[in-house]
């Protein structure tokens, strides 16, 4: 298989509205194109039957080179493939690349693991971020195909991830310290305030996508109370929107997701969620299958680690080529495709 396989599967007083999806939720086997992907009209994903949809990425000094100057290339040529070959796609925009504008205004934080991101709370920062949410979602909302957003909700995104997606932020002691120094006001106080500036950013995106889902992807935000901050972000989240939120894991391998001993069951990662209560989630793979740092494990194995204990949506990279084709067509029909 080339590339990775990947399965899908009121703190501060702000709270969610109550508006309703219209649209399903991302189902089924899908394809991660690569970030701004210069080959996206030849990718072999649009002409395999077996792949149900698309995630397209790009980074925001593509997407808005120029502040309030949008560049929507890389997701209307995606939208186009899959309305032209009915397939859906989710849409996702990396936030660790962000345009020099924006940050020759807004402060960068970096992590002890070297990971950066503008400053989540910076108030010009919520505006500007806001101000692209918006723009993405009067577009794309309406599109019957965008099934889903990958949300950057303030995180630097985890080692060698290269999407900003995961709500990593201090993922050290030393980093709440830093953090809990910007605050000002004592221990924990950044974690206070980087769960406000999260909140308010997921906010966004539901007003900027009433109708679609939105994915939520829980990290090491911050060290000293995990995982309890992250529970009280991600319960704050599927509580205010049921029908539409839910959450993404792209670090899926041979370790995740497995039984916890303290807790007695399966928990969602980086949180003390229970996995199976979790509804519409999704899982991307870490590493190819079969591979060592997979242990060796096939597709169908794979697949069984989550098909009993959530709903899950699929990510092979190349599955027209892959022996697992077999696995992914079982797959499909096992989520009612």
């Amino acid at each position: 298989m080339k590339g990775t396989l990947g399965v899908l599967c009121a703190i501060c007083g702000i709270t969610l509205a109550a508006l309703a999806a219209d649209k399903p939720f991302p189902r089924g086997t899908m394809v991660v194109l690569p970030v701004d992907d210069k080959n996206l009209s030849t990718e072999p994903c649009w002409s395999d039957p077996n792949i149900i949809g698309v995630c397209l990425r790009t980074a925001w000094k593509v997407a808005e080179p120029s502040q309030g100057q949008f560049n929507w290339k890389q997701f209307d040529n995606g939208v186009a493939q899959a309305q032209a070959h009915n397939k859906f796609v989710v849409l996702s925009i990396t936030t660790i690349f962000p345009p020099s504008w924006v940050t020759a205004v807004v402060k960068t934080w970096k992590n002890s693991l070297g990971e950066t991101c503008p400053y989540p709370w910076d108030a010009n920062l919520q505006s500007y971020w806001n101000a692209l949410v918006q723009a993405m979602g009067q577009r794309y909302d309406s599109q019957s195909c965008v099934h889903g957003i990958d949300m950057w909700a303030g995180g630097t995104g985890a080692p060698g991830d290269g999407t900003g997606i995961d709500c990593f932020f201090a993922p050290t002691s030393a980093d709440c310290t830093a953090l809990d120094q910007i605050a000002g006001g004592g221990p924990n106080s950044g974690n206070v305030l980087w769960t406000g500036a999260c909140q308010a950013l997921c906010t966004m995106y539901v007003k900027a996508f009433p109708t679609t889902a939105c994915f939520l992807h829980p990290g090491r935000n911050y060290y000293n109370l995990d995982p309890q901050s992250m529970d009280d972000i991600a319960s704050w989240w599927l509580a205010g929107r049921s029908n539409a939120n839910s959450l993404f894991n792209n670090e899926f391998d041979v370790g995740l997701p497995h039984l916890s001993k303290s807790l007695g069951y399966i928990p969602w990662p980086h949180t003390s969620l229970k996995m199976a209560s979790i509804n519409n989630g999704m899982f991307q793979i870490r590493y190819a299958i079969g591979t060592p740092k997979m242990n060796g494990q096939t597709l169908a194995e794979v697949f069984q680690n989550v098909q009993n204990v959530i709903a899950v949506q699929i990510y092979p990279s190349d599955p027209a080529t892959d022996p697992g084709e077999k696995t992914i067509i079982n797959f499909n029909h096992s989520v009612g495709l």
